[in-house]
């Protein structure tokens, strides 16, 4: 940061580029914010959408909800793979794509209900009135 903003040194951008990606590595994920915003400003690297974007989706992914993902875990190696399974698949809902693996591979694996996986007639009415019929016109 000090880098970056120029506190009490000289501002550099590719040392500040540097120590940022050193402190990704090592998973703070407020340096990989920082080294997000610098990607996607051109600021000590050449501008690029793609990386920044990526480094912001892995910052978004390690935010505060994410402990579903570890209670979910939780969960499945206690052997209680039906709230496993829901806790996946709400953060599944959410986008997260480990979530939906983690939640395709209970079902594939047969470790979950059949009540939680197969949806109820009642969850897909069948419409009230007949569907008209369509006339052909030649």
């Amino acid at each position: 940061v000090m880098y970056l903003s120029a506190l009490g040194v000289e501002r550099k951008y590719s040392t500040a580029l540097q120590y940022f990606s050193l402190a990704g590595h090592q998973g703070h994920t407020r340096a990989l914010f920082n080294l997000a915003q610098m990607h996607l400003g051109g600021l000590g690297s050449i501008r690029s959408c793609a990386v920044g974007v990526k480094l912001l989706k892995t910052v978004a992914e390690r935010g505060s909800w994410a402990t579903v993902l570890l209670d979910a875990h939780r969960q499945h190696i206690k052997g209680n793979y039906d709230n496993a399974f829901t806790m996946y698949s709400r953060a599944a809902e959410e986008g997260h794509e480990v979530a939906q693996s983690n939640a395709a591979w209970l079902i594939d694996h047969s470790y979950v209900s059949d009540h939680l996986t197969l949806p109820s007639s009642s969850s897909y009415p069948l419409p009230s009135t007949p569907t008209p019929e369509v006339e052909i016109i030649d």
